[in-house]
């Protein structure tokens, strides 16, 4: 499908799937950014625009040199209102997926701080752990 059938949708998903169509390289940066501009026209909840706006960014991933060309557009063609709303958008998504990274790192940090203790405490009883007990504590 073509995304420019698209581009004066108020149909939240269009916004969305205009990511995943059939976009020719040179269109990438102008796709994304209509992506954008249309979702913080049709004044959705913020939990909604920033699962659409995820969306976005994780099926039109731009290249570095795409990324610069999008800054440059966006900071000419959008509102500083517009721009304020889109950098709302794609900063608390990452935040979110920041949190999420810490929280499941953190988690795992614990578990190995446990395995460590657990060695040691059984290293320290038995002199020494059997490789099929290594393992388990793995």
């Amino acid at each position: 499908m073509d995304w420019r059938d698209y581009l004066h949708s108020d149909n939240p998903v269009a916004s969305a799937l205009m990511a995943k169509m059939a976009i020719a390289p040179a269109d990438r940066v102008r796709v994304k950014a209509e992506c954008l501009r249309l979702l913080i026209t049709l004044k959705l909840d913020p939990a909604r625009s920033r699962f659409i706006s995820g969306f976005i960014d994780t099926y039109l991933r731009l290249e570095r040199d795409e990324a610069q060309r999008f800054e440059r557009w966006f900071k000419t063609e959008i509102s500083l209102n517009g721009q304020e709303k889109i950098m709302e958008l794609t900063t608390s998504w990452k935040e979110e997926g920041l949190q999420l990274g810490l929280q499941q790192g953190l988690q795992q940090g614990i578990r190995q701080g446990e395995s460590l203790v657990l060695k040691r405490l059984l290293t320290r009883r038995f002199k020494s752990i059997p490789p099929d007990g290594r393992a388990a504590a793995h």
